[in-house]
This record gives structure tokens, sequence and C-alpha cells, in this order.
């Protein structure tokens, strides 16, 4: 507290130097751009030469500037026009008109932030793709990352892995999940964060960096690629401008109809023969009474004499016609809700510059119960002491809340390997909450304990209204900065960050709660008439308590000189981070919310359960502690040269060190650099292509790395609780050996690119070819027996990529209506080429859904056993071994390699998007269409094994072959009971289950306004309704042929979100 305290006192200090009187009090100008043509020009940059304050035109072509007296020269420049020089004074009259003229050799004026300096795209050799804020502005969304798919040459949102989404810079360059995203740089320091706490609104600009040139300055964390996050600042000499952003999203409930599964009357017929057959009775003798379907329940009690056969078919045509899935949308979920609102004040004086933001969101989830709140403050100020010393400061307060009350969704009600029923009830017919028999049968649960016992039955719709499940989190993050400009052409910068995460999670179950009531049954003695409870009959309070502590020290030396035909660029320095997480972990028996006291107990002996359901068992001890320490020491150079502005070489070397290794010293310090090439041919003499007025080459190759924060040199210790020991004394276990050779994982990437641009502006983008060559990875490997492990992590495995990237932006029609549009296209392929553990060859099946590293394949290769169609007989699956139909499937899953069909990788090979804009008058419409080729999926099948296991079956039951004829039109196997698993691995994991995934979509659509500015509305620079459609997921073509969305293979599709909001600009 006490460093946050020293922040906040300093960054008060900063921002209570005042401004420093000018010889002339400055004032504000307006006036308006407009082209040669007479159409307003939005987005056009003026800057004063005299003081170098610098603004943007609005949406109408309309700008503001803080001119001072008596004269001053307005330079505009803007992508597509010639720049202008506007010279104004004391007594020019207002508005300022400035007309821009139409130019086919102007250069896009991008400047590129990688998070160490900030380069003229013109100049940059490396690989880099940036995304404005009037891109990012077109979406609606709570976070910033989501604003980023479609819109991003080179990123895929895999979605493949139901779940969990996850982001690919140029595809997979390493085999560990830990270490498999890219970096995060938020203000020129790594984000240690969650991501989702950074207001979108407050996001001037993105910045994806892709190869060695442009990331490896990150050095041993740059191997997957990183995405550079701009916050927005105040300009020089920016009036006070307020802005304010808000909309309201809405999103219906999802189709739950359709699902893939079995039909209530599929269900039922199910379980009556699974009953006639005897299945049940292991399960109905059970001494720990594990829950049976309703079904055999009702069929139980028939053959008990507690129901006539008429009764029992009455409730079974009863079970027929229910669906839980209605249920389910009446009394689960909602449509889901959600708010922003968003306020930014920003402004400038002769020395100063700052920037106020706030913003708060409220969303309601699609599930009943769970909320969540977000409130965001951000200050920033840059404060000029002299005319070459600059202080800068930036605080970003974050809080949220949220509740997740929720019993479940659709997928959420498992228990004991069983699943709820399709045709199960939530609600009675006297409107009560039902009760289901997930965890125990309802014969026991209506007995137990003579009615002595806590309520026992399970009733989903009561858990949602008691459940009392919260959290919050708090994170502030502090930037300080100072540069001082030592020479025109030499400056020093110093940066500290600071940054404090706070998560608290808290469930409190009091007696209505079912995981009490389950608890404290469990362990629960009855003698007689007497109870005996060891666990008390009160509430249970489980806590998480995460504490994430980050600081980071810069200090860098920045070089930018220019003389006659040379130019030079270049910055050198060193940095040191730590980052520290604590997490605490208790659960607290008898808690009384009221007192805040609680009753001990006995975690160190067993105690008998009740009726012996779970034999003796030791309490519960949910206390536990976790710690992580790492430190980065770190020292960088980058630096590039310019002749002529016509060839660029640059260059960059980083040495960082981890005390994750701690073995030797050599192997703490790692080297990673990077060289470019660029040549502008346009410039040269010679080139006289009037055509093709844009011509840049551009080649790099360099390394970087990468490393998974679970991973260390050392051995890794685990405490064991006495209370977990047979001779009640604490121990200690191995949970890794030592691993001395432990080294960096690199990624060595070679980057050959040209931009190019058409006369007219017409077409304009870039084309790049990479390779991506990732050694050193960490994966398992065997180990001697005689070392007491069988296996360990190492650098044991490699990985080849090779790519390419096109951009292409076409003008397609400069009227009255504008219409432009923006293709990406993106093609990258990977292998494993080394792995020293590999998965067995023989047999290979898989999903693509995780990484499996067979070496020579795509880790997430989809492979599967060769089919040949039902026995016309028995319905039986066939397959091959040696060549000849065959259903011994035991000798089937041992076949080579060689006989198994690769389909191909469950991740697309070629992806991208098509975005067209249209513009006419104040009119603006925006529609991405996003396309996946090249790979497959597996479709969802009745495992027969695991249907009478657990209830879980799709709709492909019912096309299964039930007698001779049937192999004609399906190919579906037979049932079987009892069922044979190696039959049902074959026919799930059969080549007649996979499909091609590709597909075009039509993904989000854009629609905006602007009103015009009246006297009426004086004072406002700009109005702008808009509305905005995201998620659609509508198929326009799709390679298979069963109407499956690769994206949603079950069935149920994320439901679109549609918003509405409004921005205001004063």
């Amino acid at each position: 507290m006490k460093t946050i305290s020293l922040i906040y006192i300093i960054t008060i200090l900063l921002s209570a130097i005042s401004y420093q009187a000018s010889a002339q009090d400055p004032y504000t100008i307006y006036g308006e751009v407009r082209s040669t043509d007479g159409k307003p020009l939005p987005g056009v940059r003026l800057e004063s030469m005299k003081r170098h304050s610098t603004t943007a035109t609005d949406g109408e072509g309309h700008f503001k500037l803080l001119f001072f007296p008596p004269a001053d020269t307005i330079k505009a420049t803007h992508v597509g026009y010639k720049t202008t020089y506007t010279v104004i004074k004391s007594s020019s009259s207002i508005p300022v008109k400035i007309t821009m003229a139409d130019t086919v050799t102007q250069l896009q004026e991008v400047v590129i932030s990688t998070g160490y300096q900030d380069i003229p795209r013109e100049r940059a050799t490396g690989s880099f793709n940036k995304v404005d804020r009037q891109l990012l502005d077109q979406r609606v969304s709570p976070d910033i990352l989501s604003r980023l798919d479609g819109v991003t040459s080179g990123l895929l949102f895999d979605n493949h892995d139901t779940q969990q989404r996850t982001i690919q810079i140029r595809g997979l360059s390493t085999l560990n999940y830990d270490a498999a995203a890219p970096l995060i740089v938020l203000d020129n320091f790594p984000y240690a964060g969650d991501i989702n706490n950074i207001n979108p609104n407050d996001i001037e600009s993105v910045t994806v960096l892709k190869d060695a040139a442009a990331a490896s300055i990150w050095g041993a964390r740059a191997g997957n690629g990183v995405i550079v996050i701009t916050t927005k600042k105040a300009k020089a000499g920016q009036p006070l401008r307020v802005s304010f952003n808000a909309n309201i999203s809405l999103s219906p409930k999802p189709n739950l109809m359709k699902a893939n599964q079995l039909s209530p009357a599929e269900a039922v017929d199910l379980q009556r023969y699974l009953f006639q057959q005897g299945y049940y009775d292991a399960s109905l003798n059970d001494p720990s009474f594990p829950g049976v379907p309703p079904v055999a329940e009702v069929l139980n009690r028939v053959r008990n004499g507690e129901l006539t056969a008429a009764q029992a078919d009455a409730q079974l045509a009863a079970f027929r016609q229910q669906d839980v899935r209605q249920d389910m949308l009446r009394y689960l979920y909602r449509p889901a809700l959600a708010q922003q609102y968003y306020l930014n004040l920003s402004g400038a004086g002769p020395n100063n510059r700052y920037l106020l933001s706030a913003g708060y969101d409220r969303n309601s989830s699609t599930l009943r119960g769970n909320d969540n709140d977000r409130l965001t403050l951000r200050y920033n100020q840059q404060v000029n002491l002299t005319a070459r010393w600059q202080l800068q400061s930036d605080v970003i307060l974050t809080r949220s809340k949220g509740t997740a009350n929720s019993p479940g969704d659709y997928n959420g009600f498992k228990g004991y390997n069983k699943s709820l029923a399709p045709y199960a009830r939530l609600i009675n017919p006297d409107g009560s909450p039902a009760a289901v028999d997930l965890y125990h049968s309802g014969a026991f649960t209506d007995t137990a304990g003579r009615g002595k016992l806590l309520d026992w039955k399970y009733r989903p719709l009561q858990e949602l209204a008691n459940n009392d499940n919260s959290s919050k989190a708090t994170d502030i993050l502090v930037n300080l900065g100072s540069s001082y400009r030592i020479a025109p052409w030499l400056s020093a910068d110093l940066k500290y960050q600071y940054q404090h995460a706070r998560n608290d999670a808290r469930q409190l179950a009091n007696l209505n709660a079912y995981s009490a009531r389950d608890l404290i049954n469990t362990y629960t003695q009855l003698n007689g008439d007497q109870l005996t409870y060891a666990i008390p009959k009160k509430a249970i309070l489980t806590t998480t308590e995460g504490r994430n502590q980050q600081q980071a020290f810069r200090g860098q030396l920045s070089a930018d000189h220019r003389w006659q035909a040379h130019s030079i660029s270049a910055i050198a320095g060193a940095e040191v981070r730590e980052t520290r997480q604590n997490t605490t972990y208790q659960t607290t028996y008898g808690y009384d919310e009221n007192t805040l006291t609680l009753s001990p107990v006995d975690y160190a002996n067993l105690y008998p359960t009740y009726a012996n359901i779970n034999g003796d068992a030791y309490i519960f001890n949910g206390n536990r502690f976790s710690q992580y320490v790492n430190r980065f020491v770190s020292v960088f150079t980058n630096a590039s040269y310019t002749y002529k502005d016509r060839y660029t070489v640059s260059g960059s070397a980083r040495r960082d060190a981890s005390n994750l290794f701690g073995v030797a010293t050599n192997q703490r310090w790692v080297p990673l650099w990077s060289a470019g090439l660029l040549w502008r041919a346009d410039q040269e003499p010679f080139y006289h292509i009037s055509w093709l007025p844009q011509l840049n080459l551009r080649i790099t190759y360099g390394s970087s790395g990468n490393l998974s924060p679970n991973e260390s040199a050392l051995t890794r210790i685990t405490y064991i609780n006495a209370s977990r020991s047979p001779v009640n004394l604490p121990s200690v276990g191995i949970a890794a050996p030592p691993n001395p050779h432990l080294r960096w994982e690199q990624v060595k990437t070679f980057n050959a690119g040209v931009d190019f641009g058409l006369s007219g502006r017409r077409i304009s983008g870039s084309l790049e070819y990479y390779t991506k060559h990732s050694t050193d990875l960490i994966n398992s490997v065997l180990l001697d027996p005689t070392t007491g492990f069988s296996n360990a992590n190492q650098n044991s495995a490699a990985i080849f990529t090779k790519g390419m990237d096109v951009v292409l932006n076409t003008l397609n029609i400069d009227r009255a209506l504008q219409w432009r549009s923006m293709i990406l296209f993106n093609y990258v392929r990977y292998q494993v080429t080394k792995n020293l553990n590999p998965p067995p060859a023989q047999g290979l099946v898989s999903d693509g859904t995780f990484i499996f590293p067979t070496l020579g394949l795509n880790p997430y290769t989809v492979a599967s056993y060769r089919w040949a169609g039902l026995d016309p007989k028995t319905g039986d699956p066939q397959g091959y071994v040696n060549g000849q139909v065959s259903k011994d499937y035991a000798a089937i899953a041992t076949n080579p390699i060689e006989q198994q069909v690769i389909s191909g990788p469950a991740v697309p090979p070629f992806f991208g998007s098509f975005r067209n804009t249209l513009d006419w008058k104040r009119f603006s419409m925006a529609v991405t269409l996003g396309y996946r080729f090249g790979y497959y999926f597996r479709k969802p099948t009745t495992n027969f094994s695991t249907l009478v296991e657990n209830g879980i079956g799709y709709q492909d039951y019912g096309q299964r072959w039930q007698q001779p004829g049937d192999e004609a039109h399906t190919q579906v196997p037979s049932f079987s009971y009892p069922g044979d698993a190696l039959r049902d691995q074959f026919y799930r994991f059969a080549e007649i289950n996979v499909d091609r995934a590709d597909n075009i979509k039509l993904n989000d659509l854009y629609l905006s306004y602007t009103l015009p500015l009246t006297k009426q509305r004086a004072g406002f620079s700009s109005i702008q309704f808009y509305l905005y459609a995201n998620q659609l997921n509508l198929l326009l073509w799709k390679a298979n042929q069963d109407g499956i969305d690769p994206d949603f293979i079950y069935g149920i599709r994320t439901p679109a979100t549609y918003s509405a909001g409004i921005k205001i600009n004063l």
C-alpha cells in the first residue's frame, strides 16, 4: 500500500504543475477541410508548425485548433492527398477553409508502435498490421481483442476447441498450452492482468507484430507474436474536447431445440430396454445409492409392486412428451443484455496535455443469476517541464464485480457419470422446483435418515434462487515516465510501471444449498434418534483470494538523426521486471454470517460416512496457498539506417535472463536478434511505372523466444498435509525432477514482403511470404525408470511453419457514394519436425481438438480408421486389416499409420475476410464476410457404451441400422448391448464421420448516421447514431452436406448480438 500511495502522490504532483504563461494568450480557431471536388475530408491531420500542436478533422471535415498569435502555419496531411500549408494570421477570417488536392503518389502516412519506439511505416522493414481507432470503433464489445477478429492479417481466432477460444498469430509456435498465447503489450509494457479489464473505448490503436524484425525486440516472450495496444492521449495544442459514447446490446436466448441430442421418446424407449436387460439392477442395489434415470425408478416400483403397469405406462407416456430444454429456456435462460457508457475529456495547454476518462459496463448473461459490472477510470497527463524535459503519468483503475449463481447451462447438469435425462422436469405442476436424481437415487433420498437428516434432494431451480456466489476484482495500473532531449537527435527515457490486481471470489453455501446439505449429510452419523455431525450443521464458506503484482523499470536512449541523404534511428536500453502471484484458497465450515464465527473440524482423522456410501473418508481440507515469483532482466538495442529514402537496413539484438533458469549462467541468458532490408523501388530515378506508383520490397530474418511460466530448471516439490498421511505426519512429494539443461524455446523467422499501390489509389496492399522454425520446444520425454520418474518435460521438439499473408485495399467507387473494400487472405501450414517422445503411430486417430504432436503431421491433425461400410447381416461397422475387410477391432486399432486416413488439420490453413465499407452523404455501412478453407471436423456420433453408461447420445441414434437392407441408406451401426468399447471406438474414429469444415459466413454489420450540425446544435462537434450486429454466423456456403456449422458441431449456436448506440463529441 505504501508503494501505491507514493505513486498516487507523484501523479498528483505531476498534475499540479501549472501552465507557463505565453507572451500572447492563444485562442481556439475552427474550420473545415474539403477535397478539390468539395467533399468534406474526415481524419485529416492538422499540425501547428509554430507549437507543433495537432488535431484531426471529424466525420464532417470540421476541426478545432489552438492558435498562437500573431501568425502560424497549419500543415494538413491525409492519406491519398497532397500535404498543404496554410498561413493563419490574427486577421484571418474564421472559419478557416482548407482545400486538399488528390495525389496518386502519396504514401500512406502510418506510424507503427512496437512498444519501444514509433516507426514510420515507410521505414519499417518488419511485418506489422495496424488497426486504428476508426476501425475499432465500428465494433461493439466489452473487450478489445474480439474487435480484431476479421480485420487483422495473420491473426486467427481459433474456435475448434469448444472449451476455449484461442488466438494464433501465423500458426502454432509451441506445444505448450500455457505458452501458446501471443504477448499482450499495453502502453510500452507487457500486460500482466486480465485483458478484459481494459476498456476498449480507451484504445487508440492496436498493432500486431508478426515477424522477427517486428517482434524480436520483445525477445524471449515474442515467439507467438506480439499485440501492442496503445491508449488514447491528448494531442499538443488541442482545446478541451468532450466525447461520450453509449450503447446497449441484446442477444436472444440460445436455440436449445437445435441441440444434437437424443429425443425424449428415444431416451425413454432405450432406458426401458436397458431396465428389461437388468442394466440398472447394479445401481439400484449399490450401497452408495447412485442416481438412476426416472424411467428405471418407475419400472423398479412396478417390479416392487408399488405401481401398476398401467400407472407406469402413463408416467412413461408423460415422459415421452416432456423436453427438459423447454424448462431450461423458460427458467434458466433469458435474453442477454449489455450496457456500455463512456466519457472522455481531453485537452492541452502550452506545456501540458491531459486526458480523463470513465467507463461503466453492465452485463447480464444469458444465464439467469450471472451478471457482471465494470467501472474503469483513467487519467493521463504529459507535462513539459522545460523545452527538453517531459514527464508522463498514466493511471488506470478498474473495479468489477460479478455473480455466478446459475446452477448450469444446457451441458452443465452431470453427476457421478450421469447426465440429466432429456425428459426431465425442472418444475413441478404446482410451480415448486422439481428434484432431479443426478447424485443419489430418489428411493434413497426419499427415506435416508427417516426425516432426521437435511433434505438430500437436488433441485436446480432451488439452487438458482439460493446460490450466493460472487466475485470482486480491482486492478490498478500506473505508468510513470520521464523523457529528456539531450540533443535535437538524442533523447533519454526512463519508464516505470506498477500493476496490482486483486481478485476475490466467494461461495457461500447455506443450509438451503445442495452442496452444504450433501456434505453435512454424508458425514452425519445416526444412532437411533441421536445425530452426530462431523461437519457442523451450518453454512460452508469457500473463498479464493488472488494477488498479482508486477513492477517493471526501463531505461532507454533513442537517437533519430537525419543529414543530407542519410537517416539513422536507434534505441538501446535495459529493463528489469518482476511478477508475483499469490493465491489463497480457504474452506470454512460452520460459518455464521451474522456473527462472523466458525466451527472447527477435524481434518486429520477418517470418519465413517452415512450408510457407508463413501466408506471411511477424510473431511476435505480446502485451505491451501500458492505463490509464483518470476524475474526477468533484459538488455536490448534496435537500429535502422536509411539512405536517400530508398534503402533501409535494420537490426536488433536482445539478451534475456530469468530466475527460472538457475543451473548454468550461460543458459540463463539467451541472445535474440533480427536483421531486415527495405527497398523503396518507386523512389528510384529509373522507376517510371505510372500504373504502379508505389512499390516497396522487404526482407527480414531473426530469432525470438518463448517460455512456459510453469517450467523450472530446479526440482519442484509439493508439501503434503499431515491429514493426508497414513501416519499423520506432514511430508514432501516431488512434483517434477530437475532440468539442468532447460532452455528458452526459440523461433527463427524469415519474412519477405512487397507493398504496392496502383494509380488512383484504386488498389493497394501487401503480400508476404514467411517461414518459422520453432526449436527447443518443451515436451514430455521418457526417462530411465531408475531415476524414479517415468517422464519429464524437456526441450525436445520442433515445428516448421510456412505461410503467406495478403492484404488488398480497394477503392471501388469514389463519387457521392464511396465504396471501399478490404480483403485479407492468409495461408499457414505447420508440422512437427522433431519429437523425442512422439505419440504412437500405430492406430493413430485424433479429432484435432488438442495438440497431438505426431512426427511429420500438423499437431491438430484429424486422423481416422479406414471405413469399409456396415455388415449387411448384423449392422456391425467394418474396417480394414492389411487391406482386407475386417471386424477385428483390436487388430484395426493397431494398424500402421500408412493404413490410416489423414484428412488434414482441424484448424484452417486458409482463412481471411472480405470487408466492405460504403459511405453516402452522412450514412456509413460496413459488412464483414469471413471465410475458412482446407480444414476438417469430426461429427458428433453416438458411442453406445457412453450412451448406456451416462445417457449421452446424438441424433444419429435414430438413424442406426436395425434390419438387413438398412445399410443401403445409413452408415450408423446397429445398437449393441452389452457394449463393445473397441467397436464403439472404431466407429467414432472412422473416416465416415469426418466432414470438410470449409465455410463462408456473414459475421457482422455496422451502420451509422451522422447528424448535420446546425445552429440549434451549436457546441457539438458531431453527433452520430449507430447500429451493429455481431456474431451473426450466417452461413452463406459450407462444404459439408450434413447441414452442420463447423463452429457449432453440437447444434447450439452462440446467439447474435444486436447493438444500438450514440456518439457525441463536443
